[in-house]
């Protein structure tokens, strides 16, 4: 196969799972709309907006860091793993710490259990392994045994 080839069908693979992923995601926001009253939408509206600022202002970026360096080594893989864990526990710790004094700000003590498991889930997706950013740097594609 061609680099050409490669390239393309490494781009088509990467923009296939980010439709099917939006895709549940929009899926994911109707159920949830359709199951919740307003009152309760509002709620999860409110964590789920402060969990996506958090994570944005919060991204280390390692994963690009790794796949710019021509070199990888298992300290480097280590080093990447570490950072993503602690930003995950500092992220549920964080969350956690707030949900209460949020919760009496917006005085809703239905947001205190709401933005616990936002950290929680915040934390969980933030757990990526790092050896997935250098499979998509080799536009190697198949599953990971």
């Amino acid at each position: 196969m061609t680099m050409r080839a490669a390239v393309a069908r490494g781009a088509l693979a990467l923009g296939a799972t980010r439709i099917v992923i939006n895709l549940a995601a929009l899926g994911s926001l109707v159920v949830v709309a359709r199951l919740l009253t307003p009152e309760d939408f509002g709620v999860v509206a409110i964590a789920t907006t402060l969990l996506g600022i958090i994570i944005a202002v919060t991204e280390l970026s390692v994963g690009s860091a790794l796949v710019q360096r021509a070199e990888v080594t298992q300290q480097h893989i280590d080093s990447a793993w570490s950072l993503a864990l602690l930003r995950s526990l500092l992220m549920a710790a964080a969350f956690a710490a707030a949900a209460l004094p949020l919760a009496n700000l917006y005085g809703d003590a239905r947001l205190t259990p709401v933005f616990v498991l936002s950290g929680l889930t915040g934390a969980i997706g933030g757990l990526v392994n790092p050896k997935v950013m250098l499979k998509t740097r080799d536009m190697r594609f198949a599953p990971m045994l």
